[in-house]
């Protein structure tokens, strides 16, 4: 159905969306509210990615859950819906099961006209799935699966325009210790050759001694001394009124933030805006010069760390900075401040008033110089 062409022809899977719709919705007997995606049937998908697996909700929170599945009687999901902002407006994806668990997955656009997105396909031998091919607009991949027993090892990835095109360009390395758990994934990245170009650990297991509390305290010491170090090694400059701690929640690494530091020399050009860690000058605390924080950084964010706690985790880091001595690092003005925020600064103002106080946020707002 696909031939060779550049991009696969979604076509056909336009046809058939009113006979996947029907097919999948007459399994249905019961429907769950999530916050956010909670199922894919590949090993380790969500462990590999970061992703933060959704959490069931409750009926009366039916306003907040960005995805809805249509279960069986077996509590296989059937039907999968993802909410945007459009009202009555979903994604929808139709599942079909064999005897050993989802054999396809059809996901459609969330427009009136249904486009076509994606067929996924998977493959499964003694009961393990060893295949997955997707076929979608702007490409394919297919994965495969390599055990040791029940436990996967190894996951070779290829991608290309269309099936018959696809290269080499991932695999995935899985170790699990002595008792069978999880404890580390890295990636090898391939050029289209197959050779080997890099690698990233997608994956670590928290020391087992170690809780969350001593982990994130960890990160803390190691990311305020690395601050000011990072900061030096930076070419002369003049007077900084405010150090940005810049985050960007929801990717792959959250941690640690970029800085961003406000220089006064620099307020009142007309492209300058004076909070947004975008237009100032930026360093970058690299894992070459500062390995063991970015250890702690990647234990620390494996879930990767939520919202609300990733703001609390860099407000506490703007709040040390603050009373750091800056004396031969950088010169500071009388009302230097430092910050956390999200690239968007939809966190900007709660983060300063976190930070500064009602009074002298207060004062801040005054000034004029707040977005908004």
């Amino acid at each position: 159905m696909l031939g060779s062409a550049l991009m696969p022809d979604m076509g056909w899977l336009r046809a058939e969306y009113d006979s996947r719709k029907v097919n999948a919705q007459s399994h249905v007997v019961d429907w769950h509210l999530y916050s956010d995606e909670a199922f894919d049937p590949r090993p380790l998908y969500f462990e590999s990615h970061r992703y933060r697996r959704g959490r069931r909700l409750k009926p009366a929170n039916s306003s907040t859950a960005r995805y809805l599945y249509g279960v069986d009687d077996q509590e296989r999901i059937w039907v999968e819906q993802q909410a945007t902002e459009f009202r009555g407006q979903q994604y929808e994806t139709f599942w079909v099961h064999g005897p050993d668990g989802p054999q396809e997955a059809a996901g459609y656009h969330h427009s009136p006209d249904k486009q076509a997105i994606f067929i996924d396909r998977f493959t499964y031998v003694n009961g393990l799935l060893v295949g997955y091919e997707k076929q979608a607009q702007h490409g394919c991949s297919r994965s495969t699966y390599t055990y040791e027993g029940s436990r996967p090892v190894r996951i070779d990835h290829s991608a290309g325009p269309a099936i018959p095109d696809l290269k080499p360009f991932q695999i995935e390395d899985i170790t699990f210790d002595a008792l069978g758990r999880l404890e580390r994934i890295v990636c090898r990245q391939l050029d289209s050759d197959g050779r080997e170009t890099g690698t990233e650990l997608r994956f670590q297991s928290r020391p087992r001694e170690l809780t969350t509390k001593e982990l994130k305290q960890i990160f803390l010491d190691r990311f305020v001394a690395a601050v000011p170090a990072a900061i030096a090694a930076l070419p002369y400059i003049n007077a900084v009124y405010c150090l940005a701690l810049a985050y960007d929640p929801g990717q792959f690494s959250t941690l640690p933030p970029t800085l961003a530091l406000g220089l006064k020399e620099r307020l009142g050009e007309p492209s300058y805006e004076a909070w947004n860690p975008a237009t100032m000058l930026q360093a970058e605390l690299t894992r070459d010069r500062f390995p063991e924080l970015n250890r702690a950084a990647d234990l620390l964010d494996q879930g990767p760390l939520s919202v609300a706690h990733l703001r609390a985790l860099l407000n506490e880091a703007a709040v040390l900075l603050a009373n750091h001595d800056w004396t031969g690092v950088m010169p500071v003005t009388a009302d230097f401040v430092v910050y956390a925020t999200d690239l968007e600064l939809s966190h900007l103002e709660g983060n300063l008033r976190e930070v500064l106080g009602q009074e002298r946020f207060a004062e801040l707002r005054r000034s004029g110089s707040l977005p908004g």
